[in-house]
């Protein structure tokens, strides 16, 4: 008496493992570009609601609060690090615009972590402000007048899989956000 036999041949196996990794082949690269793309728009993110936040408690709070470049997330960098916010930022109160973060007597309120390895966060112009500080009108203001340009892109490229975005922190406090074009970032 002949009994069913369950399960596969080898050659099934074998084939069915093929088609498995051609399929697995053809959907990486789409989810490593979807998991850039989306690693670009979390720092966007970020930063948009740090500004928000900090424009919000200068009008609320009646003070200046003040956004630096940090390293370490206890001290503002020196300009050494210009333009750089992928090490990471703070946001505090301060007594006036564009100083250093001074412990126990201005206020935290925030700290922004240092950005993934892959993502490049610049602050644009030959003269990035070290501080942006906001006044309790909600306006910004920086050691260069003008806005701020921040570009956020993938290893410091926008690329048609992965764009990069530009963040526009206008004069008065309030952040719009664009797609660069293919190329640097910048």
């Amino acid at each position: 008496m002949n009994r069913p036999q369950n399960g596969f041949t080898l050659i099934e196996l074998i084939v069915a493992m093929a088609i498995g990794a051609i399929l697995a082949g053809l959907a990486l690269p789409p989810l490593g570009d979807l998991i850039a793309r989306n690693k670009v728009a979390t720092e966007v993110n970020r930063l948009v609601s740090d500004f928000q936040l900090a424009r919000n408690s200068a009008v609320t709070r009646s003070s200046v609060v003040t956004i630096c470049r940090s390293g370490d997330q206890v001290s503002c960098l020196s300009s050494s690090a210009a333009n750089q916010l992928d090490a990471g930022w703070m946001t505090y109160t301060s007594a006036n615009p564009q100083i250093s973060y001074v412990a126990g007597t201005d206020a935290l309120l925030k700290v922004g972590e240092k950005a993934s390895e892959t993502t490049q966060i610049r602050v644009q112009g030959n003269q990035a402000p070290d501080f942006i500080s906001f006044l309790p009108s909600g306006r910004i203001e920086t050691a260069v007048p003008g806005n701020v340009v921040i570009t956020i892109c993938k290893n410091g490229q926008s690329t048609e899989q992965v764009r990069g975005r530009r963040l526009t922190l206008a004069v008065s406090g309030r952040p719009s956000i664009s797609e660069l074009p293919v190329g640097a970032c910048n």
